[in-house]
């Protein structure tokens, strides 16, 4: 696609059809053609959104190379949910897991408007970090937590419940479907993709209720990358090094497109390390002999793990277990020391019993505390990883090694060229390799999302323009940005459906604890109810 006038270049002076008044309204925007009644969803409202929330949360739809997401489960949850809204929910194309939600008696006539969500969730990570079960839904005054209950199944119920009010009332301008895509967290492969690919996205423009309250244009691209090494430690090191040199280049190019949230104005360039499972052949004195932490290479671990190889005089056997001995030189006073050397923000846990043996000898283990979340917004995590491997840098002596794991999280910027970044980091993989022959590279498994930034047109402008105002109705923020996270928006903008995208998310998503808040998926609810009964229809794309 030809971008030659995105809506980033014109964020700060964009025209919206809304006025500031700060006499009336407190420097708040509000709409200046037409004002949106402040719909609010009674009781019965609320408490149907409460449960159809829950009952999607309790089908576990986690998608991973380790996971079996049921999303036969979850296609009978959503029918019956879309079923007792009078609304229809039939499987779309040839893999189990997506599916299109309509309203009943669909007038030609009309324009549509297609809401684009997606059923998997991303692994819960260690359960231990979890205040409630993760698919065991729970409400917490305005918050409701459970793995997805933000990211993303909080969007289909905002579809299902803004659907269901429109059927009742009668007035929608336009007809209303939602698409419910599978594998999105996995670069929607048979997904979104397969059903771009497949002809099956059709609509007059595109709602991708699956990000920050905000109104999304652009998004970036993401390269979920894995290799993995057997030879030298110091090319194993040299490979993670050289992603972290990469890495800190990738920090200094920005993005056309305005982010939507701190610490930057703009969207920044990201290279993060997500997981790994390392193992070194232990020598005398401590060693280190295993790292490891991750479950997805979208999602920053909470913890990452180390392993030591330590001498006889650390313990001695008492009733055939390991204890604490010399206080000198005991394991106690060694984690005592790696404490002192801590970045800010991380913790260790390091128990007595931590303190055992293997078939290489004595053993101990320390847990490097950071904290999750998802890798797109790596300003709001703290990475063990990178933090494991300098703390122990020194105690790496092992001569050789495997790393049978290294995943590493790229994010392309909106106008960047995906393949251009995957290129770099096979260089960056080869280039920490150095003379190794042990380099393993699959890159053809990898997964990808491409970049997209909407194009500025009149059909495109009638689209922001009219989100806009249901945003101001719902005393939403209306500027335009791009977003940090990978979405299913380029898969729409390719086949020609103006898109963009926006949601009741949080920085939760992929950590522990997710939560949602309920009254963001009740201003969802109701701007998406504003847009359809006071849609204006878009102009055709030949202008005529």
């Amino acid at each position: 696609m030809n971008i030659l006038k995105p809506y980033a270049y014109i964020a700060k002076s964009f025209k919206p059809s809304f006025i500031i008044d700060e006499n009336k309204a407190g420097g708040k925007i509000m709409p200046s053609e037409k004002q949106f009644k402040q719909n609010i969803l009674s009781t019965d409202q609320r408490t149907r959104v409460v449960e159809s929330l829950g009952s999607l949360v309790a089908v576990k739809t986690v998608s991973g190379e380790q996971a079996a997401p049921d999303y036969e489960g979850f296609g009978k949850a959503l029918q019956k949910e879309a079923a007792m809204r009078g609304l229809g929910c039939e499987q779309i194309g040839a893999h189990v897991g997506n599916w299109l939600v309509k309203m009943p008696n669909e007038d030609p006539e009309k324009q549509t408007i297609l809401i684009a969500v997606h059923a998997d969730v991303v692994p819960v990570g260690e359960m231990k970090n979890w205040k409630t079960g993760p698919f065991e839904f729970t409400v917490d005054g305005d918050k409701a937590y459970g793995r997805g209950a933000a990211d993303c199944k909080s969007g289909i119920v905002v579809g299902l419940e803004a659907m269901h009010r429109l059927l009742q009332e009668k007035n929608s301008k336009v007809n209303v479907q939602m698409l419910v895509g599978r594998d999105e967290e996995t670069g929607s492969e048979l997904g979104f993709k397969y059903l771009a690919e497949s002809g099956l996205l059709k609509a007059d423009a595109a709602l991708v209720w699956d990000t920050r309250p905000v109104i999304t244009v652009a998004s970036s691209g993401v390269i979920g990358a894995k290799t993995g090494f057997h030879g030298k430690t110091k090319d194993a090191l040299g490979i993670f090094d050289a992603i972290m040199e990469y890495a800190g280049k990738r920090e200094k190019i920005e993005s056309v497109c305005l982010a939507t949230e701190a610490p930057r104005p703009n969207v920044w360039g990201r290279v993060t390390p997500t997981m790994i499972n390392f193992h070194i052949k232990r020598t005398e004195g401590i060693s280190v002999d295993a790292i490891w932490a991750g479950e997805k290479t979208n999602s920053v671990p909470g913890s990452c793990y180390v392993s030591f190889g330590i001498p006889d005089d650390f313990v001695r056997v008492l009733g055939g277990a390991y204890t604490i001995t010399s206080p000198k030189k005991d394991w106690q006073g060694f984690v005592a020391d790696l404490r002192g050397k801590l970045s800010p923000g991380f913790e260790i846990i390091a128990r007595n019993d931590d303190v055992g043996v293997d078939a290489g000898g004595p053993s101990g283990q320390i847990e490097i505390i950071g904290k999750g979340g998802h890798a797109g917004y790596t300003h709001q995590t703290l990475n063990p990883i990178p933090e494991a491997i300098r703390l122990v840098r020194e105690y790496i002596t092992g001569k050789t090694a495997t790393l049978a794991m290294l995943g590493v999280d790229a994010r392309a910027l909106p106008e960047e060229d995906i393949m251009k970044i995957k290129g770099e980091l096979i260089e960056a993989f080869k280039k920490g390799a150095g003379s190794g022959t042990g380099l393993i590279l699959d890159d053809g498994k990898w997964s990808m999302h491409a970049p997209c930034m909407l194009e500025k047109n009149p059909v495109n402008d009638s689209l922001v323009r009219q989100v806009q105002s249901a945003f101001a109705g719902q005393g939403l923020e209306t500027g335009i940005y791009g977003g940090l996270g990978g979405l299913d928006l380029d898969m729409l903008i390719k086949v020609g459906i103006p898109s963009l995208a926006a949601g009741p998310q949080n920085q939760s998503i992929h950590g522990p604890n997710e939560y949602v808040s309920l009254p963001q998926i009740e201003k969802f609810v109701n701007l998406t109810v504003d847009l359809a009964v006071n849609w204006e229809r878009l102009p055709s794309k030949t202008g005529t």
